[in-house]
């Protein structure tokens, strides 16, 4: 809500579905996630509940966090998806 101003809208963790949902349809992207936890959803991530937390502690910080996308992030996205993942 706080990124979009939107209540409908939900995360979604795999690849096809966060570059098509959240990086083309909302035009954000997730900035400082951890580079050495795999981005994923949380339930699947390895690593227990020690990476949950850093994850967990990242977002309340702040750390972790939605940014808008820029224009050339929005054509980087439709090169190589996995170039816009966190």
């Amino acid at each position: 809500v706080e990124s979009t101003g939107r209540l409908d809208i939900g995360m979604s963790w795999s690849e096809d579905d966060f570059t098509s949902l959240i990086v083309h349809r909302e035009g954000r992207l997730v900035k400082g996630w951890p580079p050495h936890i795999p981005f994923g959803d949380p339930g699947s991530i390895p690593g227990g509940v020690k990476t949950l937390t850093t994850l967990l502690e990242g977002w309340r910080s702040g750390e972790i966090r939605f940014v808008k996308a820029t224009a050339e992030d929005l054509r980087r996205a439709r090169r190589d998806r996995k170039s816009v993942l966190p």
